[in-house]
């Protein structure tokens, strides 16, 4: 499917269980006002997995109110999903840029390359399994892309994350695995990463001098010493 304009539209209603379809938006925009779901997510799509979206802006800021659901967003995406090019416009009353979700099969993958976030809650959203800090998603891969006015830019429950040569611009970032790579990005306008674990790799990432690292009680020993610091290095 070609997007072949911009579009605008007060009331859309959420596609649903879209599955194996690449969605080209040739560069245009779709604008929606609301959205219309059900009471299911209030996503713009809902995917059954196995989609191609690239090129294409989802323009959700003329939203006015919160979502009645579990909140708007524009994408909730599953296995097989990849992003490429996409933008996600959102406001106060966005949720979720994308919210990454998993089967019941193994190995699961999710792939955004060169994704705009803007003024999301969570440019990248996903949930633990219940009483676990563990998504059902089994693998998320995020590079190069930049995330501007997110109040974060994931909480990354997926064991197995691959983000890198990404912006961070005043949000949060918060690592939950030893398995995770977060490496060559930038984290600048006072952005804060948070451990919850000591990831296999942590290198080569700016990290201005407004910015800030925390670190979980249960995390003993974080080595960051293999980064590129605005500011004088942490204590």
């Amino acid at each position: 499917v070609t997007l072949l304009a911009n579009i605008s539209i007060d009331n859309w209603e959420q596609i649903w269980n879209l599955s194996g379809v690449t969605i080209d938006g040739d560069g245009h925009s779709i604008k929606i006002n609301a959205i219309e779901s059900l009471e299911n997510h209030d996503a713009v799509i809902h995917s059954a997995g196995g989609n191609t979206f690239q090129d294409l802006t989802i323009d959700l800021s003329g939203i006015t109110a919160d979502s009645q659901a579990q909140g708007y967003r524009a994408f909730n995406a599953t296995d097989g999903d990849s992003f490429t090019n996409v933008t996600v416009i959102g406001n106060e009353h966005v949720a979720y840029g994308i919210f990454a979700s998993g089967t019941d099969e193994t190995d699961d993958t999710i792939t955004i390359t060169d994704c705009t976030f803007q003024d999301c809650a969570y440019a990248i959203g996903s949930e633990p399994v219940a009483g676990t800090t563990t998504s059902v998603l089994e693998n998320l891969t995020v590079t190069g892309s930049t995330f501007t006015g997110c109040e974060y830019a994931g909480i990354l429950y997926t064991p197995n994350v691959t983000f890198t040569g990404n912006t961070v611009s005043g949000g949060r970032l918060n690592i939950m695995h030893e398995t995770q790579n977060i490496s060559e990005n930038t984290f600048e306008d006072g952005s804060r990463i948070k451990f919850y674990a000591d990831p296999e790799t942590f290198q080569k990432n700016k990290i201005s001098a407004d910015s800030c690292l925390d670190a979980d009680a249960d995390v003993t020993s974080i080595d960051v010493s293999e980064n590129y610091w605005g500011g004088e290095a942490p204590s």
